[in-house]
């Protein structure tokens, strides 16, 4: 199977299960993260303006992230060269953090926009909340979102920096100030930076709060 048809099969398969709750939440419950690592950052960056879109796929009755510089984003995926179609990236919504690898959390200071605690806090209230807000937002006039704007910036920064491994996005929810959610929160993604082995460098968190649409 193609590229094209891969990603083209997986973004319609979350579209056609994201309005059943059962289905969603079967969905989300069996991964917690995926990972972007040095590897990404030179096929992508040619193609990034200031962000990438992370959109939400099933495959195999998994979920999978489909990272998409902006630049890209409105081409369709037929027309795209070898290059373009290289700088699109999959990633898997894995379910277990190997025990044996950095321990990102131990040493972790403050983002250069969310704190530690604020980061914990969201991934916290998912994992207590998360069954109750899908089963809200399935329902929602304008659907469960489709996708994540990344801003690229600080994951630039990360992934061409030798002292760190990639980073491990996750979900989180924060209260919902814009009145646009049915359940009062909105979905999140909460990057932390992964130390390289040995190195002198603290983890930070870095909030990628801009689910499409906005809940």
């Amino acid at each position: 199977m193609s590229k094209v048809q891969r990603v083209e099969n997986a973004l319609s398969a979350w579209n056609s299960s994201r309005s059943n709750a059962a289905t969603v939440k079967s969905l989300l419950e069996k991964g917690t993260f995926f990972l972007m690592d040095a590897n990404d950052e030179p096929d992508m960056t040619t193609y990034v303006n200031s962000n990438i879109f992370a959109y939400l796929g099933v495959e195999n009755s998994i979920i999978i992230f489909i990272l998409v510089p902006d630049s890209l984003d409105n081409k369709a995926w037929s027309e795209m060269t070898n290059d373009e179609l290289d700088a699109v990236k999959i990633k898997s919504f894995n379910a277990d953090y190997q025990v044996d690898a950095v321990d990102f959390l131990s040493g972790a200071t403050d983002g250069p926009n969310i704190s530690v605690i604020e980061a914990l806090k969201r991934h916290h209230r998912w994992q207590a909340m998360r069954e109750n807000f899908l089963s809200e937002e399935v329902n929602h006039q304008d659907g469960l979102f489709e996708l994540f704007e990344i801003p690229y910036a600080n994951v630039k920064t990360i992934l061409t920096n030798s002292n760190y491994d990639g980073l491990i996005f996750a979900f989180g929810l924060v209260p919902d100030t814009d009145n646009v959610s049915y359940s009062g929160y909105c979905a999140d993604l909460v990057a932390w930076s992964l130390p390289a082995s040995g190195a002198r460098v603290l983890s930070k968190p870095y909030n990628v709060h801009i689910p499409k649409p906005p809940y």
